[in-house]
C-alpha cells in the first residue's frame, strides 16, 4: 500500500500547474471588441462636475457613499466635485417613493392613494457635455 507523501512549500512553488482538459472548460473567443460596449464604458468613465446638496435631516452624514462594480467613493455635500458619470447615474437612481393615503370620504371609492418619488440625495450637474445632459434626464425620468 502507497503511503501519502508530505509535501513541503517550498516543493509546491517549483511543481508546473495540473493540466485542464479542455471539455472541463468552455472558453469564450472574442474575436473583435463590441464598440457600443467601448464606447459606453468611456462614456460612463467621463468626468461630470457636481455638487450634493446637503440635508436639512440631522441623522444625514456629512458624506453620501456611492460604490459601483465594488469601488466605493464618499462624496461630501455642498462643494463641487469632478466624479466619473457612473456614480453620477448610482446617485441619480437613488430615489425614495412615499405613498399617502387621502381618504375624502369614507366610501371606498373615493379612497384616493398618492405616490411621491424623490432623490435620496438630491445633487445638482454644474459642468457636463450636451450628450451627458440628455442621459441624465433619461435615467432621472426612469421611476424609482
Amino acid at each position: 500500500m502507497a503511503r501519502a507523501r508530505e509535501v513541503n512549500a517550498e516543493e509546491m512553488l517549483h511543481q508546473p500547474p495540473p493540466i485542464i482538459e479542455s471539455s472541463d472548460v468552455d472558453i469564450e473567443v472574442v474575436t473583435k471588441l463590441d464598440m457600443d460596449a467601448v464606447e459606453l464604458e468611456q462614456f460612463m468613465n467621463e468626468p461630470v462636475l457636481i455638487r450634493i446638496s446637503e440635508s436639512n435631516d440631522e441623522n444625514a452624514t456629512e458624506y453620501v457613499q456611492v460604490a459601483v462594480n465594488g469601488r466605493g467613493l464618499l462624496l461630501p455635500r455642498a462643494q463641487p466635485l469632478w466624479v466619473k458619470r457612473m456614480y453620477v447615474e448610482r446617485l441619480a437612481r437613488a430615489k425614495r417613493t412615499s405613498i399617502a393615503q387621502d381618504m375624502k370620504r369614507m366610501d371606498e371609492s373615493l379612497n384616493v392613494l398618492t405616490r411621491k418619488t424623490g432623490l435620496d440625495y438630491p445633487f445638482s450637474v454644474l459642468k457636463d457635455s450636451d450628450r451627458g445632459r440628455a442621459w441624465l434626464e433619461g435615467v432621472m425620468a426612469d421611476s424609482a
